[in-house]
């Protein structure tokens, strides 16, 4: 694992809050309770196995209860 990306999950880890699963779609919601950020967790990579690294994307809070249903 590259150190960036170490770093980037040793801080949703510790400074994000997970809200929300999708195990369909393999998609994990979290908020920032220090900004009020929402970000997404998801897996781009199909053809890889597990579906390759995780990537994150900061949403929008419309964004977030549409995809996650909350």
């Amino acid at each position: 694992m590259e150190k960036d990306q170490q770093e980037g999950n040793k801080f949703v880890r510790s400074e994000l809050i997970e809200i929300a699963i999708d195990d369909v779609n393999w998609k994990i919601l979290y908020k920032n309770p220090t900004t009020g950020e929402y970000w997404k967790e998801f897996f781009p990579h199909a053809e890889m196995h597990g579906g390759g690294p995780p990537t994150f994307e900061q949403i929008t809070e419309d964004e977030a209860r549409r995809e996650f249903k909350f």
